[in-house]
């Protein structure tokens, strides 16, 4: 689970998939994992920040995090199949808004 820092929110929504870079921790890092869930709700357990649930498996990291850099950003990943050269390949990024 990612906790934003209070007074900000998640900018990302359920089925996103992003990746994590977290200075000084390299092994919490992770490349193009799906956000699973997203809490915006205030003051449950004592969480007044966005937090989201990530579909990434960090059970064998027994440090705790400290990182005071991390940085979260939005992955994608596109492919293309062609036979030749000089093929191009063209694509869009679109933004949904609203989704938090």
């Amino acid at each position: 689970m990612l906790t934003f820092a209070e007074g900000t929110q998640a900018p990302f929504g359920v089925g996103d998939y992003i990746s994590l870079t977290a200075g000084g921790q390299s092994y919490y890092n992770f490349t193009h994992q799906q956000v699973a869930s997203v809490d915006t709700s205030s003051g449950i357990n004592g969480y007044f920040q966005g937090r989201i649930t990530v579909s990434y498996n960090s059970t064998g990291i027994v440090t705790a995090f400290s990182s005071t850099d991390a940085t979260a950003v939005i992955s994608q990943k596109i492919s293309a199949f062609g036979s030749g050269a000089g093929g191009v390949l063209y694509y869009q990024q679109v933004q949904i808004t609203n989704q938090a």
